[in-house]
């Protein structure tokens, strides 16, 4: 696909920059070109589209698969490191321009909030990127559900993300069986 480059790029607030995820990030057979980069001081998601979206349709829209990347991304990082270090900055960059995005910035300011002691190996996060969508997005959930009952200060609220995040994974290996 011939298009327009767009970057969406979440700024933290680290002085380490190594890179702990590379690849593609499949949300749809039509965008399925669409780059995921994930380093200890940023995420990154780089794309192509034919029109260029409004800046305050990036994140906001009914159906963002840019929306779709991210919180994935933000599952894969406190996933394997346990903590979202504060965000500093978030800037979409479309056809060479930059904007920064100070909203967002503000909402998520209660990223750096939320902390889990059980973090998973980061090859096993990296699954969630990766091949078909009916592949994915199962164990996506069954991470955010892993990630939300650790976060939760309920006991029945944890135990009942504990179950479903069981209930996902068990739900993607009998349809692959």
């Amino acid at each position: 696909m011939s298009g327009i480059k767009h970057s969406l790029i979440v700024g933290f607030k680290s002085d380490n920059d190594s890179e702990v995820y590379r690849g593609k990030s499949y949300i749809q057979k039509k965008a399925c070109d669409d780059e995921v980069v994930i380093c200890r001081n940023k995420i990154e998601i780089n794309y192509e589209r034919i029109n260029a979206m409004p800046i305050e349709k990036v994140l906001d829209s009914p159906k963002s698969y840019i929306r779709m990347h991210l919180q994935r991304a933000l599952g894969f990082y406190i996933g394997v490191f346990g903590e979202i270090p504060e965000c500093k900055s978030v800037t979409y960059c479309v056809s060479g321009e930059k904007y920064e995005l100070d909203k967002i910035v503000e909402l998520a300011k209660k990223w750096s909030n939320y902390s889990i002691e059980n973090v998973l190996k980061r090859e096993a996060c990296e699954k969630i990127f990766n091949g078909k969508r009916d592949e994915n997005i199962p164990l996506y959930n069954a991470v955010s559900f892993y990630v939300k009952a650790q976060l939760t200060d309920y006991y029945h609220d944890s135990f009942r993300c504990a179950w479903s995040g069981l209930n996902a994974l068990y739900t993607n290996m009998v349809g692959n069986a």
